[in-house]
Protein backbone atom coordinates (compact mmCIF):
# COMPACT_ATOMS: atom_id res chain seq x y z
CA UNK A 1 0.00 0.00 0.00
CA UNK A 2 0.96 3.26 -0.98
CA UNK A 3 1.64 6.29 1.82
CA UNK A 4 -1.21 8.76 1.69
CA UNK A 5 -0.33 12.09 1.35
CA UNK A 6 -1.78 14.46 3.69
CA UNK A 7 -2.34 17.94 2.22
CA UNK A 8 -1.96 21.57 4.57
CA UNK A 9 -5.71 22.21 5.66
CA UNK A 10 -4.85 25.92 5.04
CA UNK A 11 -3.30 26.16 2.07
CA UNK A 12 -5.78 23.69 0.66
CA UNK A 13 -8.40 25.58 1.84
CA UNK A 14 -6.75 28.88 0.12
CA UNK A 15 -6.40 27.26 -3.17
CA UNK A 16 -10.25 25.13 -3.68
CA UNK A 17 -12.67 27.55 -1.33
CA UNK A 18 -10.63 30.98 -1.45
CA UNK A 19 -9.43 31.14 -5.18
CA UNK A 20 -11.91 28.36 -6.31
CA UNK A 21 -9.40 26.37 -8.25
CA UNK A 22 -11.05 22.95 -9.16
CA UNK A 23 -10.16 19.81 -8.68
CA UNK A 24 -7.43 19.38 -11.03
CA UNK A 25 -5.98 22.82 -10.83
CA UNK A 26 -5.50 22.24 -6.73
CA UNK A 27 -3.56 19.03 -7.46
CA UNK A 28 -1.80 20.52 -10.17
CA UNK A 29 -0.54 23.34 -7.58
CA UNK A 30 0.31 20.18 -5.03
CA UNK A 31 2.26 18.34 -7.71
CA UNK A 32 -0.38 15.34 -6.66
CA UNK A 33 -3.38 13.23 -7.78
CA UNK A 34 -6.58 14.03 -8.43
CA UNK A 35 -8.14 11.57 -5.80
CA UNK A 36 -5.32 12.56 -3.23
CA UNK A 37 -7.21 16.36 -3.62
CA UNK A 38 -11.05 15.07 -3.03
CA UNK A 39 -9.36 12.77 0.24
CA UNK A 40 -8.31 15.25 2.09
CA UNK A 41 -11.26 17.44 0.81
CA UNK A 42 -13.71 14.78 2.54
CA UNK A 43 -11.25 14.15 5.34
CA UNK A 44 -11.37 17.96 6.18
CA UNK A 45 -15.62 18.31 5.51
CA UNK A 46 -14.58 20.82 2.78
CA UNK A 47 -17.45 21.43 0.78
CA UNK A 48 -17.52 20.60 -2.91
CA UNK A 49 -17.72 23.40 -5.52
CA UNK A 50 -20.94 21.04 -6.78
CA UNK A 51 -23.08 18.56 -5.83
CA UNK A 52 -21.90 15.40 -6.51
CA UNK A 53 -18.25 16.27 -7.22
CA UNK A 54 -16.02 14.44 -4.58
CA UNK A 55 -15.99 11.60 -7.25
CA UNK A 56 -13.64 11.51 -9.41
CA UNK A 57 -15.53 9.74 -12.09
CA UNK A 58 -18.57 7.41 -11.59
CA UNK A 59 -17.44 3.66 -11.19
CA UNK A 60 -17.30 1.95 -14.39
CA UNK A 61 -19.52 -1.31 -15.01
CA UNK A 62 -16.97 -3.45 -17.46
CA UNK A 63 -19.40 -5.76 -19.62
CA UNK A 64 -18.19 -9.04 -20.36
CA UNK A 65 -17.62 -7.74 -23.85
CA UNK A 66 -15.79 -5.13 -22.83
CA UNK A 67 -13.40 -7.50 -20.35
CA UNK A 68 -12.44 -9.58 -22.91
CA UNK A 69 -11.18 -6.72 -25.04
CA UNK A 70 -9.42 -5.42 -22.08
CA UNK A 71 -7.92 -9.15 -21.49
CA UNK A 72 -6.85 -9.43 -25.31
CA UNK A 73 -5.11 -5.52 -24.96
CA UNK A 74 -3.54 -6.19 -21.76
CA UNK A 75 -1.82 -9.78 -22.99
CA UNK A 76 -0.21 -7.15 -25.56
CA UNK A 77 0.84 -3.59 -25.27
CA UNK A 78 -1.99 -2.41 -23.40
CA UNK A 79 -1.56 -0.82 -19.78
CA UNK A 80 -3.26 -0.26 -16.69
CA UNK A 81 -1.67 3.17 -15.04
CA UNK A 82 -1.82 4.00 -11.70
CA UNK A 83 -0.03 6.60 -10.53
CA UNK A 84 2.00 6.14 -7.17
CA UNK A 85 -0.24 8.51 -4.87
CA UNK A 86 -3.36 7.38 -6.68
CA UNK A 87 -6.18 5.29 -5.67
CA UNK A 88 -7.62 4.20 -9.27
CA UNK A 89 -6.24 3.48 -11.93
CA UNK A 90 -6.67 4.37 -16.10
CA UNK A 91 -6.51 1.98 -19.10
CA UNK A 92 -3.75 3.11 -22.09
CA UNK A 93 -3.10 2.16 -25.31
CA UNK A 94 -0.73 2.80 -28.50
CA UNK A 95 -0.45 1.67 -32.06
CA UNK A 96 1.55 3.56 -34.99
CA UNK A 97 -1.92 2.26 -37.03
CA UNK A 98 -5.30 4.83 -36.02
CA UNK A 99 -7.28 1.64 -36.68
CA UNK A 100 -5.61 -0.35 -34.54
CA UNK A 101 -6.18 2.45 -31.67
CA UNK A 102 -9.73 3.05 -33.04
CA UNK A 103 -10.93 -0.77 -32.81
CA UNK A 104 -9.33 -1.51 -29.26
CA UNK A 105 -10.78 1.17 -27.97
CA UNK A 106 -14.32 2.35 -29.27
CA UNK A 107 -16.14 0.18 -27.00
CA UNK A 108 -14.22 2.30 -24.00
CA UNK A 109 -14.81 5.75 -25.67
CA UNK A 110 -17.51 6.56 -22.67
CA UNK A 111 -14.70 6.34 -20.49
CA UNK A 112 -12.30 8.55 -22.74
CA UNK A 113 -10.59 11.39 -20.92
CA UNK A 114 -11.03 14.50 -22.85
CA UNK A 115 -9.26 14.40 -26.35
CA UNK A 116 -10.22 10.27 -27.24
CA UNK A 117 -7.63 8.92 -29.47
CA UNK A 118 -5.19 11.47 -30.13
CA UNK A 119 -1.65 11.38 -32.82
CA UNK A 120 1.57 12.76 -31.68
CA UNK A 121 5.02 12.66 -33.33
CA UNK A 122 8.65 11.78 -32.42
CA UNK A 123 12.12 11.64 -33.66
CA UNK A 124 13.75 8.71 -33.68
CA UNK A 125 17.25 9.09 -31.91
CA UNK A 126 18.79 6.31 -34.19
CA UNK A 127 17.62 7.07 -37.48
CA UNK A 128 17.03 10.60 -37.15
CA UNK A 129 13.50 9.78 -38.80
CA UNK A 130 9.87 11.22 -37.70
CA UNK A 131 7.42 8.73 -36.69
CA UNK A 132 3.40 8.90 -35.35
CA UNK A 133 1.60 6.91 -33.08
CA UNK A 134 -2.12 7.13 -31.91
CA UNK A 135 -2.29 6.57 -28.11
CA UNK A 136 -5.95 6.48 -26.08
CA UNK A 137 -6.57 6.64 -22.20
CA UNK A 138 -9.58 6.77 -20.21
CA UNK A 139 -10.17 8.06 -16.92
CA UNK A 140 -8.77 7.11 -13.85
CA UNK A 141 -11.91 4.88 -12.15
CA UNK A 142 -12.32 1.99 -9.68
CA UNK A 143 -13.61 -0.16 -12.88
CA UNK A 144 -9.94 -0.39 -13.76
CA UNK A 145 -8.48 -0.35 -10.59
CA UNK A 146 -10.13 -4.11 -10.02
CA UNK A 147 -8.46 -4.81 -13.65
CA UNK A 148 -5.54 -3.29 -12.29
CA UNK A 149 -4.73 -5.64 -9.13
CA UNK A 150 -5.73 -8.54 -11.23
CA UNK A 151 -3.24 -7.93 -14.01
CA UNK A 152 -0.41 -6.32 -12.08
CA UNK A 153 1.24 -7.49 -9.24
CA UNK A 154 3.94 -4.72 -7.34
CA UNK A 155 3.80 -2.95 -10.45
CA UNK A 156 5.03 -5.52 -13.10
CA UNK A 157 2.41 -6.97 -15.24
CA UNK A 158 1.41 -11.12 -14.85
CA UNK A 159 -0.99 -13.40 -16.59
CA UNK A 160 -3.90 -13.39 -13.92
CA UNK A 161 -4.75 -17.02 -12.93
CA UNK A 162 -7.98 -17.00 -14.26
CA UNK A 163 -7.50 -16.00 -17.38
CA UNK A 164 -9.76 -17.79 -20.37
CA UNK A 165 -8.81 -17.66 -23.58
CA UNK A 166 -11.68 -17.64 -26.03
CA UNK A 167 -11.41 -16.16 -29.50
CA UNK A 168 -11.89 -12.21 -29.00
CA UNK A 169 -9.29 -12.21 -26.82
CA UNK A 170 -6.82 -14.11 -28.76
CA UNK A 171 -7.99 -12.13 -31.66
CA UNK A 172 -7.19 -8.49 -30.49
CA UNK A 173 -3.87 -10.65 -28.59
CA UNK A 174 -2.42 -11.37 -32.00
CA UNK A 175 -3.52 -8.39 -33.45
CA UNK A 176 -1.18 -6.33 -31.45
CA UNK A 177 1.55 -8.63 -30.71
CA UNK A 178 1.22 -11.55 -33.63
CA UNK A 179 3.14 -11.77 -36.92
CA UNK A 180 3.98 -14.51 -39.33
CA UNK A 181 7.57 -15.68 -39.22
CA UNK A 182 8.85 -16.79 -42.99
CA UNK A 183 11.67 -19.29 -42.99
CA UNK A 184 14.48 -19.21 -45.67
CA UNK A 185 15.37 -22.43 -44.55
CA UNK A 186 12.48 -24.71 -44.90
CA UNK A 187 10.84 -22.63 -47.16
CA UNK A 188 8.18 -22.62 -44.31
CA UNK A 189 5.83 -20.37 -42.13
CA UNK A 190 4.56 -20.15 -38.56
CA UNK A 191 3.12 -17.68 -36.56
CA UNK A 192 4.89 -16.03 -34.01
CA UNK A 193 2.79 -14.26 -30.33
CA UNK A 194 5.43 -11.86 -28.69
CA UNK A 195 4.97 -12.80 -24.95
CA UNK A 196 8.76 -11.51 -23.99
CA UNK A 197 7.56 -9.56 -20.77
CA UNK A 198 5.67 -12.92 -19.16
CA UNK A 199 7.27 -15.39 -17.02
CA UNK A 200 7.53 -18.47 -18.88
CA UNK A 201 6.21 -20.65 -16.32
CA UNK A 202 2.83 -18.69 -16.03
CA UNK A 203 3.12 -19.08 -19.91
CA UNK A 204 3.74 -23.01 -19.86
CA UNK A 205 0.89 -22.82 -16.90
CA UNK A 206 -1.77 -20.80 -18.14
CA UNK A 207 -1.06 -19.58 -21.97
CA UNK A 208 0.28 -23.19 -23.65
CA UNK A 209 -2.25 -25.69 -22.46
CA UNK A 210 -5.37 -23.33 -24.00
CA UNK A 211 -3.35 -23.21 -27.30
CA UNK A 212 -2.78 -26.90 -27.15
CA UNK A 213 -5.02 -27.36 -30.02
CA UNK A 214 -3.01 -25.31 -32.37
CA UNK A 215 0.51 -26.91 -31.78
CA UNK A 216 1.49 -23.98 -29.71
CA UNK A 217 5.56 -24.42 -27.97
CA UNK A 218 7.45 -21.70 -26.12
CA UNK A 219 11.11 -20.95 -27.86
CA UNK A 220 13.55 -18.55 -26.78
CA UNK A 221 13.29 -14.90 -28.40
CA UNK A 222 16.54 -13.35 -27.21
CA UNK A 223 17.63 -12.00 -24.81
CA UNK A 224 16.40 -8.84 -22.25
CA UNK A 225 19.16 -6.46 -22.33
CA UNK A 226 18.84 -5.19 -18.32
CA UNK A 227 18.37 -8.50 -16.98
CA UNK A 228 20.53 -10.64 -19.61
CA UNK A 229 17.67 -13.07 -19.00
CA UNK A 230 16.16 -15.49 -21.78
CA UNK A 231 12.55 -13.53 -23.28
CA UNK A 232 10.10 -16.49 -24.57
CA UNK A 233 7.90 -15.78 -27.49
CA UNK A 234 4.95 -18.41 -28.57
CA UNK A 235 5.03 -20.17 -31.77
CA UNK A 236 2.09 -21.89 -33.44
CA UNK A 237 3.29 -24.46 -36.52
CA UNK A 238 2.51 -23.99 -40.30
CA UNK A 239 -0.39 -27.01 -40.41
CA UNK A 240 -2.29 -25.38 -37.94
CA UNK A 241 -2.37 -21.49 -38.70
CA UNK A 242 -5.45 -22.01 -40.75
CA UNK A 243 -6.89 -23.52 -38.15
CA UNK A 244 -5.89 -20.52 -35.17
CA UNK A 245 -7.12 -17.79 -37.76
CA UNK A 246 -10.43 -19.42 -38.95
CA UNK A 247 -10.99 -19.56 -34.92
CA UNK A 248 -9.81 -16.01 -34.29
CA UNK A 249 -11.36 -14.64 -37.65
CA UNK A 250 -10.67 -12.04 -40.46
CA UNK A 251 -8.79 -9.05 -39.47
CA UNK A 252 -11.69 -6.55 -38.45
CA UNK A 253 -9.56 -3.58 -40.56
CA UNK A 254 -7.40 -2.84 -43.53
CA UNK A 255 -3.64 -2.05 -41.56
CA UNK A 256 -3.03 -5.27 -40.54
CA UNK A 257 -4.62 -7.84 -42.84
CA UNK A 258 -1.56 -8.47 -44.01
CA UNK A 259 -1.20 -10.31 -40.67
CA UNK A 260 -3.10 -12.90 -42.36
CA UNK A 261 -1.68 -13.41 -45.37
CA UNK A 262 0.08 -16.97 -45.04
CA UNK A 263 -0.24 -18.49 -48.45
CA UNK A 264 2.81 -20.56 -49.14
CA UNK A 265 5.58 -19.06 -50.78
CA UNK A 266 7.72 -21.96 -52.85
CA UNK A 267 10.82 -21.84 -54.36
CA UNK A 268 10.57 -22.48 -58.65
CA UNK A 269 11.05 -25.80 -59.70
CA UNK A 270 14.18 -26.73 -61.56
CA UNK A 271 13.40 -30.58 -62.63
CA UNK A 272 12.85 -29.92 -66.26
CA UNK A 273 16.68 -28.38 -66.14
CA UNK A 274 18.14 -31.46 -64.03
CA UNK A 275 19.45 -33.54 -67.57
CA UNK A 276 20.47 -30.33 -68.79
CA UNK A 277 22.26 -29.68 -65.53
CA UNK A 278 23.55 -33.16 -65.10
CA UNK A 279 25.30 -33.06 -69.25
CA UNK A 280 26.42 -29.44 -68.53
CA UNK A 281 28.66 -30.70 -65.07
CA UNK A 282 29.85 -33.34 -66.95
CA UNK A 283 30.83 -31.66 -69.29
CA UNK A 284 33.29 -29.54 -67.14
CA UNK A 285 31.27 -26.77 -65.99
CA UNK A 286 30.87 -25.98 -62.38
CA UNK A 287 27.75 -25.84 -60.13
CA UNK A 288 27.97 -22.37 -59.26
CA UNK A 289 28.15 -21.74 -63.02
CA UNK A 290 25.41 -23.92 -63.97
CA UNK A 291 23.46 -21.77 -60.94
CA UNK A 292 23.99 -17.94 -62.42
CA UNK A 293 23.33 -19.63 -65.85
CA UNK A 294 19.99 -21.05 -65.07
CA UNK A 295 19.36 -17.92 -62.24
CA UNK A 296 19.00 -20.66 -59.90
CA UNK A 297 20.41 -20.89 -56.24
CA UNK A 298 23.95 -22.62 -55.62
CA UNK A 299 22.86 -25.29 -53.53
CA UNK A 300 20.10 -26.36 -55.47
CA UNK A 301 22.04 -27.46 -58.17
CA UNK A 302 24.45 -28.84 -55.61
CA UNK A 303 22.25 -30.68 -53.72
CA UNK A 304 20.25 -32.26 -57.48
CA UNK A 305 23.97 -33.22 -58.10
CA UNK A 306 24.65 -35.18 -54.93
CA UNK A 307 21.30 -36.70 -55.67
CA UNK A 308 22.65 -38.52 -58.73
CA UNK A 309 26.18 -39.26 -57.06
CA UNK A 310 27.99 -37.37 -59.79
CA UNK A 311 29.37 -34.08 -57.66
CA UNK A 312 32.75 -34.83 -56.99
CA UNK A 313 34.68 -32.10 -54.71
CA UNK A 314 37.10 -30.44 -57.34
CA UNK A 315 40.75 -30.79 -56.10
CA UNK A 316 42.28 -29.37 -59.10
CA UNK A 317 43.88 -26.34 -57.81
CA UNK A 318 46.13 -28.55 -55.13
CA UNK A 319 48.85 -28.68 -57.36
CA UNK A 320 48.90 -24.77 -58.13
CA UNK A 321 49.22 -24.08 -53.76
CA UNK A 322 52.69 -23.99 -54.27
CA UNK A 323 52.97 -21.69 -57.03
CA UNK A 324 50.40 -18.99 -55.07
CA UNK A 325 52.54 -19.27 -51.73
CA UNK A 326 55.10 -18.19 -53.94
CA UNK A 327 53.47 -15.56 -55.91
CA UNK A 328 51.99 -13.66 -53.23
CA UNK A 329 55.32 -13.65 -50.94
CA UNK A 330 56.57 -12.29 -53.79
CA UNK A 331 54.17 -9.26 -53.91
CA UNK A 332 51.47 -10.57 -56.10
CA UNK A 333 47.84 -9.35 -54.51
CA UNK A 334 45.91 -12.38 -54.14
CA UNK A 335 42.94 -11.42 -56.53
CA UNK A 336 45.64 -11.09 -59.01
CA UNK A 337 46.53 -14.71 -58.68
CA UNK A 338 42.87 -15.72 -58.61
CA UNK A 339 42.45 -14.04 -61.99
CA UNK A 340 45.71 -15.41 -63.51
CA UNK A 341 44.30 -19.04 -62.55
CA UNK A 342 40.55 -18.67 -63.70
CA UNK A 343 39.16 -19.17 -60.15
CA UNK A 344 37.23 -17.68 -56.96
CA UNK A 345 39.63 -15.09 -55.07
CA UNK A 346 38.32 -16.73 -51.87
CA UNK A 347 39.41 -19.83 -52.95
CA UNK A 348 43.05 -18.35 -52.96
CA UNK A 349 42.86 -16.28 -49.70
CA UNK A 350 41.27 -19.32 -48.40
CA UNK A 351 44.72 -21.07 -49.06
CA UNK A 352 47.19 -18.48 -47.76
CA UNK A 353 45.29 -18.35 -44.51
CA UNK A 354 45.81 -22.38 -44.03
CA UNK A 355 49.25 -21.66 -44.41
CA UNK A 356 49.44 -18.51 -42.42
CA UNK A 357 50.30 -15.98 -45.53
CA UNK A 358 47.30 -13.86 -45.14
Amino acid sequence: MSKRIILDKNELHQKYVVEKLSQAKTAKYFNCSIDTVVRNLKDYGIKAHKQGAWCVSNRVELSEYQRNKLCGALLGDGSLIKCKNGINAQFTYVSKSKQHVEFVCKDFMEYSYKEGIKKYEYIDKRTKKQYFRYTFRTITDQGFTAEYYRWYKNGIKHIPEDLILNPLICLIWYIGDGSICNSSKNNSQCIKIATNCFDKNEQERILLPQLSDFGARLCKAGKNKSTNKYQYAIYIPKKKMEQFFEFIGECPFSDYKYKWDYKEKFYPSYEDYYEEWRKLYLNGMGYTHIARLYGADNTTVLKYLRKVGIYKRFEGYKQFYKEWEDMFISGMKYYDIAKKYNCCSQTVLHHLRQVNLF
